[in-house]
This record gives C-alpha cells, structure tokens and sequence, in this order.
C-alpha cells in the first residue's frame, strides 16, 4: 500500500468513526427524550430521523471506502456493492430531505411566506431575535436562537458540500483520467455533512450539556 493512500484511510477512518460516536450519541439522546417525554421539543422527532439517515450514509459510504483505502479491494463483490450504493442514496436523500423538513417548520413557526427563500427568513428572524430586549423575553432561554443558527449551519452547508459533490461526480464521468485524487475528495465530501453535523446539533442544545450532568452526578 502506497503511503499517500495509508493516510488517505487514516483520514476516512477519523472522519467516519468521530462521524459515528457524534450521531450514536444523539440517537441515544433524542431516543431517550422521546421515550420518557422529558423536555421533548417538536423538532426532536425530526432530528432522530437526521441522525438515523446520517448513520446510514456513514456506515454506506464511509466504512467501506475506509476499508477500501487501506486496500481491501472489492470486498464486498457485485450483489454487495449494489445494497451498499443504494442504501447511501437513500441515506442522502432522507438526510437532504429532513435538513428541508427542519428549515419548513422552523419558516411555518415564525409565520414566513412561501415567496421568500427559508434560510433568508430564517436569517431575517435570527436577528429579530437578537434586537429584542424587552424584559419579559431576557429571562427566556436562547435554544429558539441557537435553533435557529444550526438550522442556518446545517443548511448552508449541506447546500454546499452536495453541490462540490455533485460537480465532483460530474468530472469524474466524463474525464477519462479523472485520479484516485477526485474519487477521495469526493468521499470525503460525501461524508463530511454526516460526520460533522451532529456536533453542530450538540454545540446548539443546551440539553445535552445538561443530561450529561445529570449522567455524571448519577454516577457518583
């Protein structure tokens, strides 16, 4: 094995395997939440099947091209390949398709019309948030405008990253000598939104800082 691709699979297996603990851990979080009805907010049914079709990408694309990099090749043979690409489109589509289910809701709670794009208003409400300062709302806790932020974040940047991805798969169809170099820019580019989404979700809800309190002072 050449030493460019031994760190090429060092890089996948850091990325899929932080990737992975990230969305364990809110699956567990989201699912226990959901179980005992404790603080459960109306985006939290959403964000599980985030997390879910996260996984799934990370465990379709990620694993094996890891496993791939450090040149176990063609390991999984036709009928696996097959199961392989086609659970990592689904994984993709739910994945995009929930990021836009959490920006609606998010447009339909703050009363957004269809004729404005959802993360300009949601942009827009974010900083009608931020201007207020009437005491009744300085008590309140900032987990709207932190939703809010994540919501822009994750957005923003799974609009960018499939864009890269798609333009990177475009050149490699029609490039006769594309490199081993774009087929590992785009599995990393694939598997970035997956991988670091869920810490975007961690840093933005004040209840996972507080259930792990709660874990460790149990644990005492």
């Amino acid at each position: 094995m050449a030493s460019g691709q031994l760190e090429i699979g060092i890089i996948f297996l850091f990325q899929t395997g932080v990737g992975i603990l990230g969305n364990s851990f809110l699956l567990c979080f989201y699912s226990f939440m959901l179980l005992t009805g404790h603080r459960v907010r109306p985006t939290d049914l959403i964000l599980n099947q985030l997390v879910l079709a996260n996984s799934l990408v990370l465990f379709s694309k990620g694993i094996p091209q890891t496993i791939s990099a450090f040149g176990m090749k063609y390991f999984l043979g036709n009928i696996g390949c097959k199961i392989v690409f086609y659970s990592y489109r689904v994984a993709t589509g739910v994945s995009i398709s929930t990021v836009c289910l959490l920006s609606g809701f998010h447009a339909v709670k703050i009363d957004s019309t269809f004729c404005s794009s959802t993360v300009f208003v949601l942009h827009i409400h974010k900083k009608q948030i931020q201007n207020i300062r009437s005491p009744s709302l300085s008590h309140r806790p900032s987990h709207e405008v932190r939703a809010i932020r994540s919501i822009l974040i994750l957005a923003s940047s799974i609009c960018a990253l499939f864009s890269v991805y798609i333009v990177l798969t475009i050149w490699m169809t029609l490039a006769e000598k594309s490199g081993q170099w774009t087929v590992d820019i785009s599995v990393f580019v694939a598997s970035c939104f997956p991988a670091y989404s869920p810490f975007v979700l961690i840093a933005s809800d004040t209840r996972v800082s507080q259930f792990c309190l709660i874990c460790r002072e149990r644990k005492k």
